[in-house]
Order: C-alpha cells, then structure tokens, then sequence
C-alpha cells in the first residue's frame, strides 16, 4: 500500500491513537446502520457505543447458553447410572435392626 502523502510529495504524519482499544472493522447494511444512527441519536450516545453494547449482550447470552448445553451433556452421560440408583432403595443407617 502506497502512503498518502501532501501536495510536496512529503508523507502523512500519522494521526495520534484516539483511545485504547484498536480499531475494528465490520460491514452493516444500510438500512441497519440508519436504525443505529437513529437510534443513538434518540439515546444521546454513539453508534460505537450501541455496538458494543448489542455484542457484549450477544456474547453473555453465547456463553450462558454454552454452559447450559454443556450441564445437559454432562447429565445426560450420566443419566442412566443416575436412573439406577434412584431405583435402588437406600441405605438406612438409622436402623436398629441392622
């Protein structure tokens, strides 16, 4: 990639970083973008904002419904041992008749 450079030939000087996380990249159809524009308008925040709330929701919600699934895994290989235990009666220890 060729540098811009000003009308002298001389380069750019590169803009000082505006905050602490690197910048990303992703592509939105307009008619979602216009909804988050309004959106943070009405709101009185930024787009950014608004996206990196909508992920961090998204994200938490991915990682509940994992630990989930995975709870049900878990349960589910263990299931018929299970079964089978509930189906014996238990031990009284209590008795005096033992």
């Amino acid at each position: 990639m060729i540098p811009r450079t000003h009308r002298n030939g001389r380069p750019n000087m590169p803009r000082p970083k505006t905050g602490v996380t690197p910048v990303r990249h992703i592509r939105l159809g307009d008619e979602i973008w216009e909804q988050v524009e309004r959106a943070a308008a009405e709101d009185n925040t930024t787009a950014t904002a608004i996206v990196k709330a909508a992920l961090a929701e998204y994200m938490a919600k991915r990682a509940k419904r994992r630990r989930l699934q995975a709870k049900e895994r878990v349960t589910d290989e263990e299931l018929p041992d299970h079964r089978e235990r509930k189906s014996r009666r238990p031990l009284d220890l209590g008795r005096s008749d033992l």
